[in-house]
């Protein structure tokens, strides 16, 4: 069985803050439908984080040249089936941390990898795990987080997962400097790195917030404010009455009182109105999940599940064009990371490795029998 607790940790202080009740409502809705599929970029994100951190623990014990070490990183994520992306994306992040190694002169000692930090003093259960942390004994401590998802993952000084692991590695490492890099090899260059510093009056604020923000978590009632912001990554989105009715009171506003003209309302209006939007996604991935367990549903059945054509190997695939003659960019609109094949010319298609999997079936209304 899960708990609120389960639910609260340094990567959702944020929206927990914006609705304290998130976490009990979290377990509550996992406990009852069960967790969600992982999803195959998140699986890919994990199998990346575990190259990387393989690789800098490779070059502390064998003080190899980063050269080399990089290479059989990629070397080795490629015999892994890695794609040619995140194969990139691993590279840039080990040399990220070669030059920030050189750039501090740390001693190989003090690099740590996959280094877990306590969360008690911060009044979390779980353990947070940093990807990299430099240590300047009792002076400085640096705190690096991969970001290998496709998402912008916003900038460092305000990333509050980046802020816990800063008030948990100044307690560890007993620094009152904390520096905290953000790394999302997959941005733009001018936005890839980010870093943020604290000092010790900055950490004690950032102590008292969490802290805040956990304890009105735990409360006996903890308050449900649904929002988009607050409710957009929620499990229990598709099941919140609280979210259902922000939405019916947005409906009713609208239709007694009309378009809103001030900005205020006009923009809870848009904030009410993606949150709709997200609600009715979130239920109708929810009702899918149970109708493929087996479940029925009065009126609604599975429609048939179709395949779809792809190229298994984008990168790849646009070297194999762009060689053949075709436009490069032509073939990166089609689609970033699973290039659909409808738009593509029967010459290009001999270019390519063509895969087929089946789509996720859709939910279809079933047919009244006549009179």
């Amino acid at each position: 069985m899960k708990t609120l607790n389960d639910f609260i940790r340094p990567s959702s202080l944020y929206a927990i803050d914006a609705c304290p009740g998130r976490p009990t409502m979290e377990a509550a809705a996992v406990n009852i439908f069960g967790e969600p599929e992982a999803d195959p970029a998140a699986n890919m994100g994990t199998q990346a984080h575990a190259i990387t951190a393989e690789a800098i623990n490779l070059w502390k014990e064998t003080q190899e040249e980063w050269g080399e070490i990089i290479t059989k990183a990629c070397n080795q994520a490629i015999v892994e089936k890695v794609d040619p992306w995140t194969v990139r994306c691993i590279q840039m992040c080990l040399e990220f941390a070669r030059d920030l190694i050189a750039k501090h002169e740390i001693q190989s000692d003090d690099v740590l990898v996959e280094e877990p930090l306590g969360m008690s003093d911060l009044g979390m259960e779980r353990v947070g795990t940093a990807d990299l942390i430099l240590v300047i004994p009792f002076e400085h401590a640096i705190v690096c987080d991969w970001k290998f998802t496709f998402l912008d993952a916003g900038d460092a000084d305000d990333h509050e997962q980046l802020q816990a692991y800063g008030i948990s590695a100044s307690a560890t490492f007993m620094t009152d400097k904390i520096t905290v890099y953000l790394f999302q090899p997959r941005a733009p260059k001018k936005h890839r790195a980010s870093a943020a510093s604290f000092d010790a009056a900055t950490l004690r604020e950032s102590l008292a917030w969490t802290r805040s923000v956990v304890a009105r978590a735990r409360a006996d009632n903890p308050e449900l404010k649904p929002s988009y912001s607050a409710c957009c990554h929620c499990r229990a989105l598709p099941t919140c009455s609280a979210a259902k009715e922000r939405i019916m009171q947005a409906k009713e506003a609208l239709t007694m009182m009309g378009t809103p003209t001030d900005p205020s309302t006009l923009g809870e209006l848009c904030d009410a109105a993606k949150l709709a939007e997200k609600w009715a996604d979130a239920a109708k991935d929810l009702c899918k999940a149970e109708m493929i367990k087996g479940n029925k549903a009065n009126g609604y059945k599975l429609g048939t599940s179709r395949n779809i054509r792809s190229v298994s190997d984008p990168m790849a695939a646009a070297i194999a064009l762009e060689a053949g003659g075709f436009s490069l960019v032509k073939l990166m609109q089609l689609q970033a990371l699973t290039v659909k094949c409808a738009a593509l010319p029967p010459e290009a298609e001999a270019l390519v490795q063509i895969v087929e999997r089946p789509s996720s079936p859709s939910i279809v209304a079933e047919k009244r029998p006549t009179a």
